[in-house]
């Protein structure tokens, strides 16, 4: 719109604009103004503005013709552009199609040059910019728009130098609102004497994986020294595919796609956890890299055979065998995995260069009894509706959900799958047609990526993979187990998915990653405790504001209490819920409750009634502990409440329940961000290798003194009250007058000589006061919760030299994840309730991911200013609503 007349007011020219998004199109016939407009658009109000303003819209389009030729973006456009905005120098969304030309002639490269100028002339798509005006992007057709066209003597190159040569090329990043759309490289005699590469490139955000065939058909057509024209440019546009899918969603058959894909995503979305080699950086970083697979020529054979056989595409075998080895991997049974869709399910959109594709969520529920031939005939349905419901664009689908999302994860799932049939070459030109090439696009958008090409018979393929997270040899691993597990499948496709071969390559072993390290059941937190109690029997172990509790006292109670729950109901398994203020009261329950045998759940008392009651009812729990104090304000409960701090008769303390380390230690309600909380239920092995693995990464080396001084329904506060009491130490009770008060926390800091402290930054910056030094431990500070300033703790560091600096923030990872699914109650009877949809966490490895911080090199989270943050979280948020992850 830089070209509108002075006879134009401003906001006229923003009314034409504004039209023109709307889906109205104008133009000049002999000297008369046209438009076409939506249906029921063109109101009188709306025609006699037009009116008013002809003769200046008129000379408006005399002099700029295509200056109201523009658009809003396709859902799909829109996603890419907000990235494209976070990450402007990025090459993750680049588009390259390598073709090798066999052509000898003198004049090939201005044969092709002028190829590639048709190719523009023809498609608008190839002359699109994508400028913004208040903040909103729109795309608008240039009518001349050059292309970049730059050629290259390769014929003295070597191979490793052409490789660079195309790498570099093909990463240069775009700015989409300006020209060129296209970039085209020629590299002259670069793939032996008379043969050429040409390498074109533009952003996804202009074409998909359709486009770029449809781009080498034509080429060869276009460059042909004897070539027949090609057919007329199709009069419909990219434009029409916008406005035809924003009529689509806002009809009936929108509401009947979002119904089908809010049924196949309800409840809870399953986050994969492969094992990783290194920790998840906190945003993504698309720094890709694959690996091929061996797919020979009779497996490809046998596959499709088997597919054949059972009704079904080789896309939807390989997806069966790739959520069987994501299942193996990882002990998951909920899996998701995106796939692309060609998203061009009309006809007119066919010959057109866009972006149409679309992502489907592919859904599986694996069941390692089941047969493989069973997965694959769920696959297939499963696949087949979801193409049938795949004009609802996955960025809607995201901004509808609203799943929990994290700057360090795609939305929805983290592995994809993308198939992709390769046409011959010699459809178009015979022997001197372009031939498409492979260069590495890897960029790793997502975690893991199963790329798969069928060219005839055979099949060739390759992971794609995050090089932040995974090493290659892991990678290798994988990818030598698929191969394996394609060879068991065509040879037993009736066998169970759990005795499948899975040959893991270099010592890799499914489902677990880290050192191995094992647990002795006399390691769970409740023996510990018993083996403390019996040798430092007169030792505090836990105080807060007005009392304070030996070992033998502690045990001595929560003893009885364990006695009091069995009558309850309490066994291995069962739950029990504690809602007390900050008190020793707590530490007597939660001990109660493990020597019971049974699993603990700590509620917040500040939670409102109706969140309790949830909470409680849906945990099952056998029964609440709380005090007396808080018993007016607690909602009517579905289980008998007892008052720990209130006299009553006691039974005799009985021995401990037996358990075992696969049995529940407690269960975590997360905070709920999504609108209910999730429940984390935690076995006895995990804490015990928690609790192993921060005893010895904090150096805890004989009986110190930790504060706890965040809530105890988080799960924060495991890192001091599990090493507090298994090493026999005295954990101190941080008072609530004191949480939010510098002077009263250094005082008691100092009084108490607190050696261990793990908080969120955010908190211990507002407690720090005059004097960090009095604010922080003797011998070691844990950050977690959130990212800090590297400045900040450098500060800290120097405050107390002596104080270690541990990085504490992350996923945490050894647990059971479960949540309520949408109107579904799994469970009647509340005595032996247990969690939905549990996979199981390894337990015998080591999970610690703690990193001291230095202040020559922060640890890797440390990375920016509170500020910084701020602003993160507010560029986050817009990011949101692209939601795009293909």
């Amino acid at each position: 719109m830089n070209h509108a007349s002075a006879a134009l007011p401003d906001d006229v020219v923003q009314r034409l604009h504004q039209l023109a998004l709307d889906g109205w199109r104008f133009w000049l016939e002999e000297g008369r103004l046209r438009y076409r407009a939506p249906k029921a658009a063109a109101t009188a109000g709306v025609l006699e503005e037009l009116k008013t303003h002809k003769a200046a819209i008129i000379e408006l389009l005399t002099a700029a013709p295509h200056s109201l030729d523009i658009c809003p973006l396709s859902y799909g456009q829109t996603a890419l552009w907000f990235l494209w905005r976070l990450a402007p120098d990025s090459h993750a969304y680049n588009q390259s199609l390598p073709l090798r030309i066999a052509d000898a002639a003198d004049d090939a490269a201005t044969r092709w040059r002028a190829a590639c100028a048709a190719l523009v002339a023809r498609h608008p798509m190839l002359r699109t910019v994508f400028p913004a005006r208040d903040g909103q992007p729109y795309q608008q057709v240039l009518p001349d728009a050059p292309f970049a066209w730059q050629a290259n003597d390769a014929s003295i190159w070597d191979a490793a130098h052409l490789a660079a040569a195309l790498e570099a090329a093909h990463a240069a990043p775009f700015d989409l609102a300006q020209s060129p759309a296209l970039r085209c490289h020629w590299f002259a005699d670069a793939a032996g004497r008379g043969q050429h590469i040409l390498l074109l490139t533009l952003h996804h955000i202009r074409c998909d994986g359709w486009s770029l065939e449809l781009m080498r058909r034509e080429l060869n057509a276009l460059a042909a020294p004897d070539a027949a024209p090609l057919p007329p440019a199709p009069v419909v546009t990219y434009h029409d595919y916008v406005h035809w899918q924003r009529a689509l969603l806002d009809g009936d058959t929108g509401e009947r796609l979002w119904e089908f894909w809010r049924g196949q995503l309800a409840g809870p979305l399953p986050l994969l956890d492969l094992p990783g080699d290194h920790p998840r950086p906190p945003i993504q970083r698309y720094d890709g890299a694959s690996c091929a697979l061996d797919l020979s020529l009779a497996l490809s054979q046998s596959l499709q055979q088997l597919a054949q056989a059972e009704g079904a595409t080789r896309f939807e075998l390989l997806l069966a065998a790739f959520f069987t080895l994501l299942h193996r991997c990882t002990g998951q049974d909920d899996l998701l995995v995106g796939a692309p869709h060609a998203g061009r399910n009309r006809p007119e959109f066919a010959p057109l260069v866009g972006y149409f594709v679309n992502p489907l969520v592919l859904r599986a529920a694996v069941d390692p009894g089941m047969s493989f031939r069973g997965l694959l005939r769920d696959v297939r349905e499963r696949v087949r509706a979801a193409i049938d419901h795949a004009e609802f664009p996955f960025p809607l689908l995201v901004q509808r959900l609203q799943p929990e999302r994290s700057p360090d994860r795609s939305p929805i799932f983290d592995v994809s799958m993308n198939y992709h049939t390769l046409r011959s070459p010699a459809d178009s030109r015979g022997a001197d047609a372009a031939e498409m090439i492979e260069i590495p696009q890897a960029d790793g958008k997502f975690d893991l990526t199963l790329n798969i090409v069928e060219e005839g018979d055979r099949l060739h393929g390759a992971l794609g993979y995050n090089r932040t997270i995974f090493d290659a040899a892991t990678v290798r691993g994988w990818a030598d187990a698929f191969t394996a597990l394609l060879h068991g499948v065509v040879a037993q496709p009736d066998a169970t998915l759990a005795t499948l071969p899975l040959q893991m390559a270099r010592g890799l072993t499914p489902a677990l990653a880290g050192p191995q390290r094992i647990i002795a059941p006399e390691q769970m937190l409740h023996l510990r405790f018993a083996a403390q109690a019996a040798q430092r029997p007169n030792a505090p172990a836990v105080a807060d504001e007005h009392k304070t509790l030996t070992y033998a006292e502690l045990d001595r109670r929560a003893a009885a209490l364990a006695a009091v729950l069995r009558e309850l109901g309490a066994e291995p398994d069962a739950r029990v819920a504690i809602c007390t203020g900050r008190s020793v009261d707590f530490c007597v329950a939660m001990l109660a409750t493990l020597q019971a045998g049974a699993a603990y759940v700590p509620l917040d008392p500040a939670s409102p009634a109706d969140l309790l009651t949830f909470m409680v009812d849906y945990a099952g729990a056998v029964g609440l502990l709380t005090q007396a104090a808080l018993l007016p304000d607690l909602p009517p409960l579905p289980c008998p409440v007892i008052c720990i701090d209130q006299d009553q008769p006691r039974p005799a303390p009985t021995e401990l329940a037996p358990v075992t380390l696969d049995n529940l230690a407690y269960v975590m309600y997360t905070s709920g961000s999504t609108g209910r909380p999730k429940a984390v239920a935690v076995t006895h092995g995990a804490v015990a290798n928690y609790t192993d693995s921060m005893v010895r990464d904090l150096a805890i080396d004989g009986p110190y003194n930790f504060l706890l001084a965040s809530t105890f329904a988080a799960d924060l506060g495991n890192t001091v009250i599990f090493p507090a009491l298994a090493t026999g130490g005295c954990l101190h009770i941080l008072p609530e007058s004191a949480r939010l008060d510098p002077k009263a926390f250094a005082a008691l800091m100092a009084e108490r000589e607190i050696d261990y402290l793990k908080i969120v930054p955010s908190h211990l910056a507002a407690l720090l006061g005059d004097d960090p030094a009095r604010a922080l431990p003797r011998r070691a500070l844990v950050l977690g919760g959130e990212g800090a300033a590297p400045v900040w703790v450098a500060r800290l560091q120097d405050a107390a030299p002596a104080c270690r600096i541990y990085n504490h923030y992350g996923r945490p990872r050894p647990r059971w994840a479960c949540s309520p699914t949408a109107g579904s109650r799994p469970h009647r009877s509340r005595r032996r309730r247990r969690c939905p949809s549990a996979a199981q966490s390894p337990t015998r490895r080591s999970f610690s991911s703690m990193q001291p911080c230095s202040r020559r090199r922060p640890a890797p989270w440390v990375s920016c200013t509170w500020a910084a943050s701020v602003w993160r979280v507010a560029i986050w948020a817009m990011v949101r609503r692209a939601a795009l992850c293909i």
